[in-house]
């Protein structure tokens, strides 16, 4: 459990900081730099480079994320749930 839990981070953490910093500047360039706004485009620039960059550049890292238990459903469905968090405070902050 402990490993798949830092499987799953160090899947995650991969792309989590390029797509915040890409968030950021959507958030400058629409002119609503707020929470509220990074928070949501967080959330779909996140779904867009995991699309990207795990089923398309990075497909076969999935086979390491297997072997410690972790299935391509399970990642996704572990960060989408993480996406959504994250999205959800940004809103109420």
């Amino acid at each position: 459990m402990r490993n798949q839990a830092r499987a799953f981070l160090l899947f995650y953490k991969r792309i989590a900081f390029s797509a915040l910093f890409f968030a950021f500047l959507l958030s400058l360039l629409t002119g609503s730099l707020s929470f509220a706004a990074l928070g949501v485009s967080y959330f779909f620039i996140m779904i867009v480079f995991h699309y990207v960059m795990f089923e398309h550049i990075y497909k076969q890292q999935y086979f390491f994320y297997y072997h410690l238990g972790l299935s391509r459903k399970k990642l996704w469905i572990l960060s989408m749930v993480l996406n959504a968090i994250i999205a959800i405070i940004c809103l109420l902050i």
